[in-house]
């Protein structure tokens, strides 16, 4: 198997969750790539810590990437092509832009790459630049070296750091793959934060 998209949700996120699942799949299917694609996810009510939960979908990853996408989040109709065109030179990650949208402001763009040394905001023409973390696809087997630490916050951030050293090569797709959606009031309690 390929690539493994995982999907860390919810109870209260069903809805969202099924129609990012849905579009997912029906990616896959148009493709035909069912046995080089799989979608799994990890539910639950915040019992567990959204670092542990990003753990737990490593642990059952079978695909030689693994990329993962927030439940509240969108990716475009060409997700899935892209990430598997990009991936056929086995590149230790993938790096492309990411769409910000915020209900109160003008949309913002990311790019993820690793020729990034750390996070940072207005630099190189975008509004916010990023080394790759849980977003981008990277190979599983170094996601599994790493791991995701049992974090309730900045999981993602701790995530990059520890996994930056490990990635020599990238292959960059130079568009729009991900689409970020912010509201405020779902950020402060996202991770269990009130």
């Amino acid at each position: 198997m390929r690539l493994t998209i995982a999907i860390p949700t919810i109870i209260t996120r069903k809805q969202q969750f099924d129609l990012l699942r849905l579009h997912i799949q029906n990616q896959i299917n148009e493709l035909g790539v069912q046995k080089e694609v799989e979608i799994i996810s990890e539910c639950d009510n915040k019992e567990i810590s959204i670092g542990a939960k990003r753990q737990l979908l490593i642990d059952k990853a079978k695909g030689d990437y693994i990329v993962m996408l927030d439940d509240d989040d969108w990716c475009p109709y060409y997700f899935v092509s892209e990430i598997l065109k990009a991936i056929e030179t086995n590149p230790d990650c993938v790096g492309y832009l990411e769409l910000c949208k915020f209900h109160n402001r003008k949309d913002e763009v990311s790019c993820f790459s690793n020729r990034f040394r750390q996070w940072g905001d207005n630099q190189f023409g975008y509004n916010h630049v990023r080394t790759p973390f849980f977003k981008s696809p990277i190979k599983t087997e170094l996601c599994k070296k790493v791991g995701s630490k049992d974090l309730r916050f900045a999981e993602d951030h701790q995530f990059a750091k520890d996994i930056l050293p490990l990635l020599k090569v990238e292959v960059f797709i130079n568009k729009v793959m991900y689409e970020y959606r912010y509201k405020a009031e779902d950020h402060k309690i996202k991770y269990g934060i009130k």
